[in-house]
């Protein structure tokens, strides 16, 4: 989008001017806060410690603020482009059934959000060093702004293709920056993680102040869409063998409890107000988001999986089965019963080092990741001899069915990355399916505002 002086200004002074007074509870808590109706000069927000951590906690507000993409939209738009999801009115229809058009106000504000949250990280990456805070503390900051900017561009080129590469915050630059090529941006994403990972501390709580197991969770899924796969098996590998707790949850039920230990990274459900609370069931079919039958019958006789986060119901005489890893509309009276929005966790490392390791032959360790996740479920374990393409399909199948409705689609973006969205989406949407498609258009309203961005086909 194009950032003026006066509203990049804006978007890092609303940062900037948030109070700290009950921003954490011990450093540990994402923070609640008004984004500020008045501005302040640039020069101020980083001219003491103070200001200079409260520009940083306001970066963590916006980028994780109520009801946006990142704490939950996603998991449900792409979801409807890919074959895991449909809603009971029209209202997504154009996600559904993949006729997106360059006017679509969601895609224009899932853009909008990204380059913001850009936009943000760019200013404090630009500035901490100049403020007056130890030199730990601005290396501390500037890793946290460049997970931040790392993960959106991620997810822009996730959808969009080639899109801008911005690591500044020169309006003369932004608001005239072309499309970047999608793998030198990818290879942008891994080089700001690959530092934040080295600066970021190791850290127990899931849902606070980013840490180091964040980074390098999210830089093995990074390697992975790169078809790095040595390295994205490298790092899964450091995941799976971490000695800071992080581990399968044995019982499904408690994988998206606040705490859960296979979290890696979640959003504290107080900043993402039980938002997920809207794939539970109702008393109007037309806000209902309903399972695809195809995913539904997808899961093996006995899947725990399928039993412990798919839930059924009948509104206005119609029977479905709906999304039900999250089990709270509301906060519940008991502290255990908890849950956090979680961004990633562990059983997808080892999904991603089975797919790593198929790629470079060595199948049977393929399959005995495969078999962790399957053993999990209560289904039995596939066998030793399996062809690459047979075990690269069976990744694709426990991806598809462990993963579902999370990390914006994981479902959305394999199809999509792995070249199977037309084979997989040709045959079910035939009437409004065309290969084009698989990429989200360019908002229209930014190629106006931008005359150097060009349009997806």
């Amino acid at each position: 989008m194009l950032i003026t002086t006066k509203l990049y200004n804006q978007l890092l002074m609303m940062a900037g001017a948030l109070v700290l007074a009950g921003m954490f509870s011990s450093c540990k808590k994402y923070v609640e806060a008004d984004l500020p109706k008045d501005q302040l000069e640039g020069s101020r927000v980083f001219s003491s410690a103070t200001n200079t951590l409260a520009a940083v906690n306001g970066l963590y507000t916006f980028a994780l603020k109520n009801a946006s993409f990142i704490t939950y939209q996603g998991d449900l738009l792409a979801g409807f482009s890919a074959d895991e999801f449909t809603f009971g009115s029209t209202q997504y229809d154009d996600f559904t059934n993949n006729t997106l058009q360059a006017g679509n106000a969601d895609v224009l504000a899932t853009w909008k959000l990204f380059y913001s949250v850009i936009y943000q990280a760019n200013g404090i990456i630009e500035k901490v060093p100049g403020s007056p805070v130890s030199d730990s503390l601005k290396a501390l900051y500037t890793a946290e702004a460049k997970v931040f900017r790392a993960f959106c561009h991620l997810y822009l080129t996730s959808y969009f293709g080639d899109v801008p590469l911005i690591q500044t915050t020169d309006v003369t630059v932004t608001a005239t920056a072309p499309r970047t090529a999608k793998a030198t941006v990818l290879a942008a994403v891994a080089k700001d993680l690959s530092a934040a990972e080295v600066i970021l501390p190791y850290g127990t709580v899931r849902n606070g102040r980013l840490n180091k197991w964040m980074a390098t969770a999210l830089l093995a899924r990074v390697y992975l869409y790169q078809g790095n796969w040595a390295a994205a098996e490298a790092k899964a590998t450091t995941m799976i063998n971490n000695n800071s707790g992080i581990a399968l949850q044995t019982d499904l039920s408690k994988v998206f409890l606040r705490g859960s230990k296979e979290a890696i990274w979640q959003i504290n459900s107080a900043d993402n107000n039980y938002v997920y609370g809207t794939s539970l069931p109702g008393t109007s079919l037309n806000y209902q988001v309903m399972i695809r039958p195809g995913l539904y019958n997808g899961y093996e006789t006995g899947d725990l999986r399928k039993t412990n986060w798919m839930g059924s119901a009948t509104v206005q005489s119609t029977f479905f089965y709906y999304p039900y890893k999250y089990k709270n509309a509301s906060a519940p009276a008991s502290a255990a019963a908890i849950e956090d929005y979680v961004l990633m966790r562990l059983a997808e490392q080892y999904l991603i080092r089975a797919e790593a390791r198929a790629q470079q032959q060595n199948l049977t360790g393929a399959i005995d990741d495969l078999n962790v996740i399957r053993n999990r479920a209560g289904i039995t374990p596939l066998v030793v001899g399996l062809s690459q393409s047979d075990v690269l399909l069976a990744v694709e199948k426990e991806r598809r069915l462990e993963l579902f409705g999370e990390g914006y689609s994981h479902r959305w973006i394999d199809l999509n990355r792995t070249n199977r969205a037309n084979a997989v989406l040709g045959a079910l949407k035939p009437g409004t399916w065309k290969s084009t498609a698989a990429l989200w258009p360019i908002p229209q309203n930014e190629i106006l505002l931008n005359p150097a961005l060009t349009p997806n086909p």
